[in-house]
């Protein structure tokens, strides 16, 4: 049932986040951007953990649980002994970007509000969340050049990994999330345009959903990291699933807070309607006011 669940998730993350590139990207070109890169990049990295490793996922424990590991793991050693020894580095790798990209948009709302006059260039940007992508590969490529004598759960740097990419990003996060909060309501006061406040607080509460969904989503894999030994099946499963249910609610935590996300969507959606015509409105709020 959660091998089930798992997979439908994985299905449902590759069209809600399909759903989030298309619209960004016809949108990048125009005077009003619908999302800004880290959160159409943050959508690519959905898009592939719905298209590769829930998929992966999914096999490994169908094989592990059904007693069939030995087949998969003569499989797949009989094309590298290195694929089956790390196995999970990709998924891994995802997890990590996931959670860095999360924080890198809660730190750049947080300097935003901070100083007015903040802006990073698009070429700054680029160069940036490449940075994310090469760090997160980095920590989680480290485990197959260390202590590599000793058994798994014996090794030390697996817990240093889990901390450096999930644990502490998620808790800055979190943490950065009051401090923005704080600062909108406390602007939200001031005698300036109620549009300005109210785009403030649709910021704080965007990232504070996305934080929230994150620390929940990833909480029980956490708790399992640091329990090597645990062989539980629905465990491992309900941790795996929480992750994958995390990718496909991201979308919907955008639109929430961006009625242009919706409109421009169901413009597109209109278009394969019978006399459906496009209709997309001009009130749109980039991420960087939502």
């Amino acid at each position: 049932f959660l091998l089930s669940v798992m997979a439908m998730s994985g299905f449902l993350t590759i069209i809600s986040n399909t759903a989030v590139i298309y619209v960004g990207l016809n949108s990048l070109n125009t005077s009003k951007r619908i999302f800004d890169k880290p959160i159409l990049s943050l959508a690519c990295v959905d898009l592939l953990t719905g298209i590769i490793c829930t998929p992966a996922v999914c096999l490994i424990y169908y094989y592990k649980y059904l007693g069939c590991e030995n087949e998969m793991k003569k499989s797949l050693n009989s094309i590298s002994p290195l694929i089956y020894s790390y196995k999970w580095i990709l998924p891994n790798t995802v997890k990590a970007c996931t959670c860095y990209h999360v924080l890198y948009i809660a730190a750049t709302r947080y300097i935003k509000l901070r100083k007015v006059f903040f802006s990073i260039s698009g070429r700054q940007e680029n160069i940036n969340l490449f940075l994310i992508y090469l760090f997160s590969m980095l920590f989680c490529l480290i485990c197959m050049f260390v202590e590599q004598e000793k058994e798994w759960c014996d090794r030390i740097y697996p817990y240093v990994e889990v901390w450096i990419t999930l644990i502490l990003p998620i808790l800055i996060t979190i943490i950065l999330y009051c401090f923005i909060f704080r600062i909108a309501n406390a602007k939200g006061k001031r005698p300036a345009s109620e549009n300005t406040s109210t785009l403030n607080i649709r910021a704080a509460r965007t990232i504070g959903l996305m934080g929230g969904a994150l620390l929940i989503s990833y909480f029980p894999m956490m708790v399992k990291w640091h329990m090597c030994d645990l062989n539980s099946p629905v465990f491992s499963l309900v941790a795996q699933t929480l992750i994958a249910t995390n990718s496909f609610m991201n979308p919907f935590i955008y639109s929430r807070h961006n009625p242009d996300f919706r409109s421009t969507l169901m413009g597109y959606i209109a278009r394969f309607k019978p006399g459906g015509r496009l209709s997309v409105s001009n009130s749109a709020i980039p991420l960087n006011d939502m």
